[in-house]
């Protein structure tokens, strides 16, 4: 997988997570499994439609004002769920494709790494430090516990 498990995304128990072979709880988290993989097959299809509607989201390049990144976003979201509240199908769009990711490319990992450092690539301030990678990997672990219960007990 190329994310971790984050409070912001869930991800799949490793082979080596299951627990004991023919365990309980090896069940139950294989059954967390499947049922994350349909979700997560739900999503990349509204994704799909998302980028088919709005085309200029494959290619918004790098941009260093992530905050206005996100309001243009967040607005192309707000605009295609009113189209679909009114009933307008993106696949009856003229030149309609659905775009799938196809994984990540160079870009994407160039991306990612400068996340990691910072924008800026200066230091996290005192206040970002709640957003530190070991933080959200270990509060990312107790979603995924607190998910697997409310589903699989």
């Amino acid at each position: 997988m190329g994310y971790p498990t984050t409070p912001y995304t869930l991800r799949p128990f490793a082979d080596n997570d299951l627990g004991a072979r023919g365990s309980a709880e090896e069940a139950r988290r294989k059954a967390f499994n499947r049922h994350l993989a349909g979700q997560r097959i739900i999503i990349e299809h509204a994704f799909g439609d998302l980028k088919g509607r709005f085309r200029s989201l494959c290619d918004l390049g790098t941009m260093d004002n992530m905050e206005e990144l996100y309001k243009v976003i967040e607005a192309m979201l707000v605009l295609h769920n009113i189209c679909i509240i009114l009933g307008d199908r993106p696949e009856e769009i003229e030149d309609f494709e659905q775009v799938m990711d196809a994984g990540h490319d160079e870009e994407s990992e160039l991306q990612s790494a400068r996340w990691e450092q910072g924008l800026d690539g200066e230091s996290m301030t005192s206040s970002q430090l709640h957003e530190t990678d070991l933080y959200l990997r270990t509060k990312g672990r107790h979603v995924q516990l607190r998910v697997l219960n409310k589903l699989f007990n």
